[in-house]
């Protein structure tokens, strides 16, 4: 109820300001006098009350452009219990897999995106791994995991989607079973090829 109420405020209050800026610049303040300013300290010409218009039209763009940045409205997914309603933020999910994934060394970073809908979750979960695993293993290991965790601890049983982007393979290439051979080594093997 207070965040309806607040919205309602705030509609009223830029809607107000925003017919009065628009019926200044086009009336030019026609039949007002600013009672609580003395004439003699400024004196309104159709100009100036056009930029005082202009200036209210500006406050309120300003005041709805700042209440859409850095305000992101809380996501939930919800679900029902035998007893009742339960929603998770879907922050609180990312955060969650995220240290769910930790428990994986290969596994450097991991950077979940997660989108609830009416057939329950998707999860897109965008990692960086070392050199040296074998990313399809790897990737299922993590994937299992993550739904295994998701179901039994926060009890979202339904994740409709789950992909794996390996981001980016960090460090050098594992050595090759040739790699670790001394050069007279992989000599002799070149010449038993022949």
């Amino acid at each position: 109820m207070k965040t309806f109420c607040r919205s309602a405020a705030s509609f009223l209050m830029c809607a107000a300001l925003l017919a009065t800026g628009v019926w200044l610049i086009l009336y030019h303040g026609y039949g007002v006098e600013l009672a609580c300013m003395p004439a003699q300290w400024i004196e309104m010409t159709p100009f100036r009350w056009r930029a005082l218009g202009a200036v209210l039209i500006l406050l309120v763009i300003g005041y709805l452009y700042a209440g859409g940045r850095g305000r992101r409205s809380r996501r939930f997914v919800s679900f029902d219990t035998g007893e009742g309603t339960v929603s998770v933020s879907l922050d609180a999910v990312q955060s969650f897999i995220r240290k769910v994934a930790s428990e994986y060394p290969a596994v450097l970073r991991l950077d979940p995106w997660v989108c609830g809908h009416r057939h329950g979750i998707e999860v897109d979960l965008r990692m960086r791994v070392r050199s040296g695993e074998k990313i399809p293993e790897l990737s299922r290991r993590v994937q299992d995991r993550v739904r295994s965790s998701l179901s039994r601890d926060l009890g979202l049983d339904r994740v409709h989607k789950m992909k794996v982007t390996v981001q980016e393979i960090v460090g050098e290439p594992a050595p090759g079973p040739e790699a670790g051979r001394s050069p007279d080594m992989n000599d002799e093997l070149e010449r038993d090829q022949d």
